[in-house]
């Protein structure tokens, strides 16, 4: 099967539209202003390729005040009927109250596209506020813009709340949207949405956010938020001791200077003293504050709470003569017999511990 030669006709003038066109959205220059708001101004379908053009060529900072004021005419008096991306762009960035209110509807438009692209137009403007989280709310794709309008017009818990109700594209979107809310929110918004944080993932997330050292830095100074922040930072430390990460529970610990000072300060130190002593630092365990002489040990049964804890671990027959040694007179019989029986076993590998589950293999 042959295919027989054939000619387009097109004149010199359409072709050179025609480049313009297809250069204009990636190379926007001086030189298609001209045409572009010939095609724009034309009437035709072509107008709408032509508000593209238009689009790269404000961006780009290539319209001057004359030819701003006839790509606005011609987005408000030829292609209103039928808003596009970019016409809904151009009218918002262009026009006026009247263009905003005109636009306001598209937020329900049938095409995400235009819904997207009048989000993003409005979301500068608090009045829109409403109308973006209410159209967030049935169109999953516009989550994004909304937790952006919620950034500029000021994320509140009760925001926040609303925004975590609201569909969004993936579960990762929802998670990283509301996080942004999240590391925003002042401090003590944060407790209140942390308080009602049903998720276990994202309620460590939102913990993790309330103890960054820019929040701990810029807020430290607030008596309220402190004690914020030092609760939050003795739940997340806790976290990390359950996980068995006693070194992340003290590097956490130590980023909080003033927790000491709040009702987080007894969980802080039963925290501390539990990772220190699964650590095998049982120096620091008799002194976790560093007050020489006037120290106060790690206690009785925050030593038997790391024993507990310790079972899968190397260190588990250490802590458990540690207990012994510290605690021999105060030990109930009930407390004492397990450590006994732990210490008569043999001991066997490099680490000293006593061989568990092994079936005898």
């Amino acid at each position: 099967m042959s295919v027989e030669p054939f000619e387009v006709s097109i004149s010199e003038a359409e072709l050179e539209d025609l480049r313009a066109r297809l250069a204009a959205t990636r190379w926007p220059s001086a030189r298609i202003i001209a045409p572009t708001l010939r095609w724009l101004e034309s009437g035709t379908p072509a107008a709408d390729d032509a508000a593209e053009s238009a689009v790269a060529l404000l961006r780009a900072g290539l319209l001057d005040s004359a030819a701003r004021e006839r790509v606005l005419a011609a987005v408000r008096g030829h292609i209103t009927a039928s808003e596009t991306p970019a016409t809904t762009t151009l009218r918002i960035e262009l026009g006026d109250e009247t263009d905003r209110t005109d636009i306001g509807p598209m937020l329900d438009s049938p095409s995400a596209a235009v819904r997207a692209a009048a989000a993003e137009a409005l979301l500068w403007y608090d009045d829109f506020l409403p109308e973006i989280l209410e159209a967030a709310a049935k169109h999953p794709e516009l989550f994004d813009a909304a937790t952006r309008a919620v950034l500029v017009n000021g994320p509140t818990a009760e925001l926040y709340t609303q925004l975590r109700s609201s569909p969004a594209p993936t579960p990762e979107a929802a998670r990283r949207g509301l996080l942004r809310l999240a590391n925003a929110l002042p401090t003590v918004e944060l407790a209140a949405v942390i308080a009602e944080e049903p998720d276990a993932v994202m309620r460590r997330a939102l913990l993790e956010s309330m103890t960054r050292e820019e929040r701990v830095l810029s807020e430290a100074k607030d008596a309220r938020s402190r004690a914020a922040i030092a609760n939050a930072s003795a739940r997340l430390a806790q976290i990390h001791l359950e996980q068995r990460k006693p070194e992340d529970a003290l590097d956490l610990l130590e980023r909080i200077p003033f927790i000491e000072a709040t009702d987080a300060a007894a969980a802080a130190r039963e925290i501390r003293c539990t990772s220190l002593i699964l650590l095998g630092r049982f120096d620091l365990a008799d002194d976790p504050t560093g007050a020489g002489a006037s120290a106060v040990p790690c206690g009785k049964q925050t030593w038997l709470r790391a024993l507990a804890m310790s079972k899968q671990l190397p260190v588990h027959r250490q802590i458990a003569q540690g207990a012994l040694e510290r605690f021999r007179d105060v030990l109930t019989d009930e407390e004492r017999k397990p450590i006994e029986q732990l210490l008569a076993e043999p001991v066997t590998g490099e680490n000293g511990e006593s061989p568990v589950g092994n079936g005898g293999e």
